[in-house]
This record gives structure tokens, sequence and C-alpha cells, in this order.
């Protein structure tokens, strides 16, 4: 019998890379009938996100998406390219004329 699983998934997201091959080995060895979602990412979604985040939670997201490429044994590095530009500073946008 096959589980339907809805996969919310950014080509941004550091959780969604780190998902990616353990939802497909579920997949495999269980039976799981995945049905990929394209979200997009955070920062086009909600504009204002990072202007107003907490200043403790981007180096917080760092350490835990680090602690858990290690636990897992997975390679970690940013999209290259970025689909999304921001100011380093704050996080906002940067747009392209």
């Amino acid at each position: 019998m096959s589980h339907p699983v809805d996969l919310f998934w950014s080509f941004r997201s550091p959780y969604s890379y780190l998902v990616t091959g353990r939802m497909r080995a579920l997949a495999e060895e269980l039976g799981v009938d995945v049905s990929l979602r394209i979200v997009l990412p955070l920062a086009i979604r909600d504009t204002t996100f990072f202007e107003r985040v907490n200043p403790l939670w981007p180096p917080y997201l760092v350490k835990d998406i680090v602690r858990v490429a290690q636990f897992h044994g997975i390679p970690i590095g940013w999209p290259r390219p970025d689909p999304v530009v921001q100011t380093p500073e704050d996080g906002r946008l940067v747009t392209t004329p």
C-alpha cells in the first residue's frame, strides 16, 4: 500500500536540500508516494521576513543545518547560483532593473 506524502520543497531551503535524499530513500524503502510541491523561497514569499527576523535566528539556522548535515553525512553548501540575491547586512532583496 502506498502512503501519500506532500513535500513542500524550495530550491533555496537548506532543509529541503537536507531532506531530499532521505525522502527518496523513504519512498523506495517503504513505498511512500511523494508528491513534490515546489514553493517560492521564503525571501520571495515574505519580502520583509529577513528585515524583521530575530537577530539570533540566522546564526542558529546555520548551526542547525550544519548539525543536521553532519549527522546524516551530507555535504553542505549554499546554492550556486543563488536563486535570490539579498543584501548581507539586513537580508533585503536586491532587484535588478
